[in-house]
């Protein structure tokens, strides 16, 4: 059997191929034929047989199946018997009627298809429009509906996630604050019942249980036979004691203090306790062993042995003002500027909060006063003078503390070149400060600022290094090199100096062979005698 080659449905006009039989063209509009396999006969698109040759107008070949494919199938699929249909002579000879009849009409159809493809075009042309225009009509109301729908829903659909938004905002917030007011609430409660035990067992006399209350850290610095020395000698002096109403007086999450009031033989009296957060468990800092410790240290001047005591007692019981004080002293006298600038800070904000007043306001006062230094020597110098202005305006402050206020602010004032706000300073620290070294002090630097600091430029000059030694060293050095070359010549160093502004000078050597009225060399140098720095440069 031949292979039924297959029909093509396409457009007259455009030679569009579309998947799907229409009367007309959905590109162009134009009039849609069905090609013959065999023959190439344009047939009209509801057309079975080609009007040409006959033949199935088929759009999808069929399947060849060969024999092997038939055995595939016959493995694959159970075995069936075959029924053969004949089709009856009758369907035979009506069919093979339509065939002649189709034949002549289609002769006659040549003959009238000029005539009648006009006619069809014009119908044709007629239904695209019509087709045309409805959907026009169709599109335009689908395009209301559209409108209408987005007009409408947009607010509606706003309006819901709005409520959406908040409810879940709402939620979450009740969420929140209530979880964080029962962490909150279990933690304060778990600080009491700690303070409530600690104090317990010392009372009691349990002191293995109080030991097992301190913090690690101070377990580091502190042994229990230690502990147990020191608290036995301390409650057998005071005999029998009591405490009551233990309650919270400062709370953060991780420092606490705990107040409570203590009855030691006398009348009872406010007493309070630090306590610090380790590992999620409230304990107790213990540090009264080291504080004997840094003061010896401090007044044998070993400042590095004070620093290490104080970054220890720190980071036992951070909450204590005295710990950060140790360490503003200690950092700010070891000239580490930018570790004193927050520790001296923390050291009276801290004391303005905790409840025992270990510094009264002459302590506090020169805390505030290493701050503000301490920003000066970070560069901050703005911020300095504010607190040094704060410093001056009080009320209560010693003629002392105000004579090195003075001093200090002057100092700032220099470091942004403000030289009257810098003269002012010193002038009043010098009609206040006693005799000593402050006074001596101003005066020389009010001297140095009018222009009177020649000489001590000159001597500095002199001192300022230059090719890796002094340059008065250089200038000897260098003038027996030149002696050495010429016996008879006579050298000599000629230093003149010009004050420039505020404690600048400028010094300039000459070095000259007197005999023969010849200039070897010259050297520039800009002092600062504020700071006590120059620098010197040769001229070519």
């Amino acid at each position: 059997m031949s292979e039924l080659k297959p029909s093509k449905i396409r457009c007259k006009k455009c030679g569009y191929e579309p998947n799907i039989i229409t009367d007309v063209c959905i590109k162009c509009g134009g009039e849609i034929i069905k090609i013959c396999g065999n023959c190439g006969y344009e047939n009209s698109v509801e057309k079975i047989y080609c009007d040409s040759c006959g033949a199935l107008l088929a759009l999808t070949p069929h399947k060849k199946i060969d024999i092997e494919d038939k055995k595939d199938t016959a493995t694959k699929e159970t075995p069936k018997k075959t029924k053969i249909e004949f089709e009856p002579i009758t369907d035979t000879m009506s069919r093979e009627d339509s065939y002649r009849k189709r034949m002549e009409e289609s002769k006659e159809k040549k003959e009238m298809e000029p005539g009648i493809e006009k006619i069809n075009n014009v119908k044709k042309e007629a239904q695209i429009i019509q087709k045309y225009t409805g959907n026009k009509e169709e599109q335009r109301k689908d395009t209301q509906k559209d409108t209408s729908t987005t007009v409408l829903n947009p607010p509606e659909k706003n309006r819901k996630r709005f409520l959406i938004i908040i409810s879940v905002s709402i939620i979450v917030s009740l969420i929140f604050s209530y979880v964080f007011f029962i962490r909150q609430s279990i933690s304060k409660y778990q600080l009491l019942f700690r303070a409530r035990g600690y104090l317990t067992a010392l009372k009691n006399k349990d002191y293995e249980k109080a030991y097992s209350y301190l913090s690690n850290n101070s377990k580091t610095l502190v042994n229990f036979v230690d502990f147990l020395k020191v608290s036995e000698d301390y409650y057998s002096k005071i005999g029998d004691w009591d405490f009551k109403d233990v309650k919270i007086y400062y709370f953060d999450e991780n420092n606490s203090v705990i107040s409570y009031k203590l009855k030691e033989g006398g009348e009872w009296r406010d007493d309070y306790l630090n306590f610090i957060k380790e590992y999620n468990i409230w304990t107790r800092p213990y540090v009264w062993n080291i504080f004997e410790d840094i003061d010896n240290a401090i007044n044998s001047r070993d400042i590095s042995k004070a620093l290490f005591l104080s970054q220890k007692l720190y980071l036992i019981d951070p909450l204590d003002p005295r710990a950060s004080g140790y360490l503003c002293w200690s950092e700010y006298f070891m000239g580490l500027y930018d570790k004193s600038v927050e520790s001296c800070r923390r050291t009276f904000e801290i004391s303005q909060i905790y409840p025992i007043k270990y510094y009264n306001d002459e302590d506090l006062f020169w805390y505030r006063f290493s701050y503000a230094d301490s920003l000066k020597f970070t560069n901050r110098v703005e911020e300095a003078i504010k607190v040094f202005d704060y410093l001056l305006s009080q009320p209560d402050v010693s003629i002392k503390s105000k004579c090195s206020s003075f001093i200090a602010r002057a100092d700032s004032y220099s470091k942004i070149k403000k030289y009257d706000s810098t003269l002012a300073d010193l002038q009043s620290a010098f009609s206040i400060c006693p005799d000593g070294v402050e006074k001596k002090e101003a005066q020389n630097r009010i001297n140095m600022l009018n222009g009177l600091g020649c000489n001590d430029s000159i001597k500095l000059f002199k001192r300022c290094n230059f090719e890796g030694q002094k340059f008065e060293n250089y200038i000897l050095t260098f003038i027996k090199d030149l002696k050495s070359r010429d016996k008879k010549a006579n050298y000599n160093l000629n230093i003149n100096c010009n004050h420039l502004e505020g404690p600048y000078y400028e010094v300039e050597g000459i070095l000259k062979n007197s005999k023969k009225n010849q200039i070897i060399s010259i050297y520039k140098g800009k002092i600062n005698l504020w700071e006590r720095s120059g620098e010197i440069i040769k001229e070519d």
